[in-house]
């Protein structure tokens, strides 16, 4: 190889490498907040703000969830949500859930949860022309006060 095609070579290397990165999967994990939630003497009702920072789209498929009460954490619930959300690129999207207690509250004054669980996603923009490609789940950990759930 001569010179000039040796100049070419490693020029043309960082410039294909640089495009390819265009194309690498989203590496930017959803965040959740909680944005409303009430409780019951027999179950809690959460909404969740679920945001995308990355550059895909995704849709949420499903949700696994534990939720803790109190000041001890002692759980109360353990569930999983399937249903579907879309979650575009760089936006947020609501998710309720229902989350009826399994046990009787030992602190009932409190309004104290702690909800942790990992979020089932689907890639909706596709990767090298792969659709709808099954990511692993997203974990988060919220802490909250929740307000009396109204009669």
């Amino acid at each position: 190889m001569n010179g000039t095609a040796r100049a070419i070579a490693l020029l043309a290397f960082p410039a294909a490498t640089a495009l390819l990165g265009g194309c690498v999967a989203n590496s930017s994990n959803p965040t959740v907040g909680v944005a409303e939630a009430s409780m019951s003497a027999t179950e809690a009702l959460v909404s969740l703000d679920v945001t995308n920072p990355g550059g895909r789209d995704l849709f949420i498929k499903g949700v696994e969830y534990q939720l803790a009460h109190g000041e001890a954490g002692l759980p109360v619930a353990v569930g999983v949500w399937s249903g579907g959300v879309e979650l575009p690129a760089g936006k947020s999207s609501r998710l309720d859930l229902r989350m009826p207690f399994t046990i009787e509250l030992l602190e009932p004054e409190s309004r104290k949860l702690y909800l942790n669980g990992t979020l089932r996603l689907e890639d909706r923009t596709g990767y090298l022309g792969l659709k709808f490609m099954d990511m692993t789940g997203t974990s988060f950990q919220v802490e909250f006060e929740a307000k009396d759930a109204k009669p």
